[in-house]
């Protein structure tokens, strides 16, 4: 990025845009970042009068949501002043914003619940979409998004370059050398849920093997989109990231990349079906598998007991309690905020109680751990029920739909590429929400890129006025 990145215009508007650059290369690494800060800080002030740094460095973790609480009400009187320029097509987006918040806040006073509760709850479901207006009021030129994306592009491979060293100590650690004492990258590593299939689950520099799969996966679809010709060397190291994380949302998404990707004329990559093919249906196989469950609902509720100690995973109780209560609660559920995600927790809402909810599971300490039931489907179903589902579903569609319409519009060719593989990621977004919460760092990326390119759109120089 350089010094034409960010000039023509007003000083403060640049000074904002490093900002959302900046918070768009540290969300990776926010987890990893809080997490080695909040040590560091216990180890060094525990004993003396800054014991309250830890709760400062904890802030970190909300530097997101301070950022968008207070660029959000800019950024909406930025796509008012430029109304004209933008048309009607900018209700799609909008609409389907309002009928979230809508519904949630008609399930809200439905269950008389606290207007705090509620409102918290709603900003849980949209905060990282959300961003999408925040990055499209400040960045318009086509140039911004390459060169941002470049810059993630070389970060993605970085990471998966570390993720792939990793992966080779551990198995060089427990196959070979088998000395469990030597953990370098992960003190931690030779813990059960660290492997599968006999591979170490590679976390990177991001933290968790989950937010190595996702980003990498974000960026490679970018990439086949939006380049003619794709560089091996490139193709190997980002789907290296997607190997070691041996995480099966990404494997699945990559899966359907793949086959994207075949059906526009790359036929070399049929060679990856058959491996990814064997590994899905091996991993649908695992007790935790969420896809191949969630239609078994009377299953869930079994408890398996072995010397009186219950061993159900807890992604399985908590859907199965979370199907519970939305079969008590069908159309609106028990309201925004009240089971399942990190407001119910802090909130300590009765429905976990009302339920029994870990009263014999003793599954307890990964809610608090998580503050969340770690897949987002069951959730917004108990919270909001089927009206409040489909809201969301449509939130979710409109932006597919936006995308695809956008490519019509007069745009350099690449950058329609980039709306197609924005477009496309979508739906590697709903698969990695039904085995995770959707607060991962990596939609916030998304939505970033998502907001560029849109700004770009709209507001670039070389734009048609309207597109209606």
């Amino acid at each position: 990025m350089n010094k034409y990145l960010l000039n023509n215009h007003p000083y403060y508007e640049r000074i904002i845009r490093w900002w959302l650059i900046f918070l768009v290369f540290f969300i990776p690494f926010q987890r990893k970042t809080v997490g080695s800060l909040t040590v560091l800080a216990c180890g060094l002030f525990s004993d003396t009068g800054w014991s309250n740094m830890t709760g400062k460095v904890a802030l970190l973790s909300r530097i997101d949501e301070v950022t968008l609480a207070v660029l959000l009400p800019v950024s909406l009187m930025i796509f008012w002043k430029n109304r004209s320029r933008i048309g009607g097509i900018f209700w799609i987006l909008v609409i389907p914003f309002i009928a979230v918040v809508l519904a949630g806040s008609i399930s809200g006073i439905t269950n008389e619940n606290s207007l705090r509760i509620t409102s918290l709850g709603i900003f849980e479901y949209v905060k990282n979409f959300l961003f999408i207006f925040v990055f499209a009021a400040f960045f318009r030129e086509a140039d911004q998004v390459k060169k941002i994306f470049r810059v993630l592009l070389y970060l993605a491979m970085f990471l998966c370059v570390v993720a792939v060293i990793q992966e080779a100590w551990a198995l060089a650690s427990k196959y070979i050398i088998m000395q469990k004492k030597i953990t370098l990258f992960d003190p931690l590593m030779f813990q059960k849920d660290k492997w599968r299939m006999g591979m170490y689950r590679a976390t990177s520099l991001v933290g968790h093997y989950n937010i190595l799969g996702f980003f990498s996966l974000l960026v490679l679809t970018l990439y086949f989109f939006t380049v003619k010709k794709i560089r091996l060397p490139v193709f190997i190291i980002l789907s290296a990231g997607i190997a070691v994380s041996v995480s099966r949302m990404s494997y699945l998404g990559f899966a359907i990349l793949i086959l994207i990707q075949v059906f526009r004329g790359r036929k070399w990559l049929l060679a990856f079906i058959l491996p990814l093919g064997i590994s899905l249906i091996y991993m649908s196989t695992l007790e935790d598998f969420n896809i191949s469950k969630i239609a078994n609902v009377p299953g869930i509720f079994k408890k398996k007991q072995k010397a009186n100690i219950f061993t159900v995973p807890y992604r399985e109780y908590a859907r199965g309690k979370a199907m519970e209560i939305w079969k008590d609660h069908p159309v609106w559920g028990v309201g925004p905020g009240m089971f399942g995600g990190i407001v119910s927790v802090i909130s300590h809402s009765p429905y976990y109680e009302e339920y029994n909810f870990d009263q014999e599971m003793e599954l307890v300490d990964f809610l608090n751990s998580w503050k969340s039931l770690d897949q987002f489907w069951p959730q917004i179903l108990a919270e909001m029920g089927i009206a409040g589902t489909l809201a969301f579903v449509v939130l979710l569609a409109s932006w597919m739909i936006f995308f695809l319409i956008l490519i019509r519009r007069k745009v350099p060719d690449d950058m329609r590429g980039f709306f197609t593989g924005l477009a496309i990621f979508m739906i590697m977004v709903i698969i990695f929400s039904f085995g995770n919460p959707l607060k991962s760092p990596v939609i916030v990326v998304y939505s970033a890129l998502c907001g560029m390119a849109t700004g770009a759109a709209f507001l670039w120089r070389g734009a048609s006025k309207k597109l209606f």
